[in-house]
């Protein structure tokens, strides 16, 4: 069971570690439930979601392992997008270098700083690639106790829910956007005013995503 419960304003639920790495040794895990899920699923949809979130609590090597590996990772990102103050003091001393011989060895250094940065690119690919495979098995295993629990249709249902839902708030916070410019206002209700904005999607948005529901590929990565 979880240590802690937490409540936030995505539509979406996760399982993770209470404290990050310091969490690892022991069982101090945490829920994290979305209010806008809560409000516009049925109870039996939301008892499946929860039941997925348990699945994962039961994963504990593979959260540990996963874990490990997306720190990894964001790290790996970081130094291989990020720029930082080594680059900028290379191309400042390119450009107001007057000595070719400086000039020479400032390229050489950033031809270096180019070749190391392939590498951690490639380490990067890597660990997204065995990332990629790892979360794709823990989330199929998360949803057979889902199906365990509330049996496949319900499964099925909850999913194309989701999907509208999903449609919904990308057009709900377009709309908050606006408000917010006009009014400097914020609403009161999320959840609520998710579900008026998923009820008042047009038959034909709705048609949309029921016709690419499920055909769409998983990506390697």
């Amino acid at each position: 069971s979880p240590k802690r419960i937490d409540l936030d304003c995505d539509l979406n639920a996760s399982a993770s570690f209470r404290n990050g790495f310091w969490s690892m040794a022991g069982s101090d895990m945490v829920l994290t439930i979305g209010l806008p899920l809560v409000a516009n699923l049925s109870a039996a949809e939301f008892a499946g979601v929860v039941a997925h979130e348990f699945g994962h609590f039961t994963q504990s090597v593979g959260m540990r392992l996963s874990y490990l590996i997306r720190t990894i990772n964001h790290w790996f990102i970081r130094v291989v997008y990020q720029r930082d103050a080594w680059d900028e003091a290379l191309e400042e001393w390119a450009a107001e270098s007057e000595d070719g011989w400086v000039t020479i060895i400032v390229m050489l250094a950033q031809i270096g700083v180019w070749f190391a940065r392939m590498i951690l690119r490639i380490l990067m690919y890597t660990g997204l690639l065995i990332g990629g495979f790892m979360i794709r098995q823990m989330e199929y295993d998360a949803d057979a106790c889902q199906i365990k629990l509330v049996g496949s249709e319900t499964f099925e249902r909850t999913h194309r829910k989701l999907a509208t839902l999903s449609a919904a708030t990308e057009l709900m916070y377009k709309q908050i956007h606006v408000q917010w410019k006009k009014t400097l206002q914020l609403p009161d209700n999320l959840s609520e005013l998710l579900r008026q904005s998923h009820e008042k999607l047009p038959a034909q948005a709705l048609q949309k995503i029921e016709d690419r529901y499920g055909l769409e590929r998983t990506g390697l990565f």
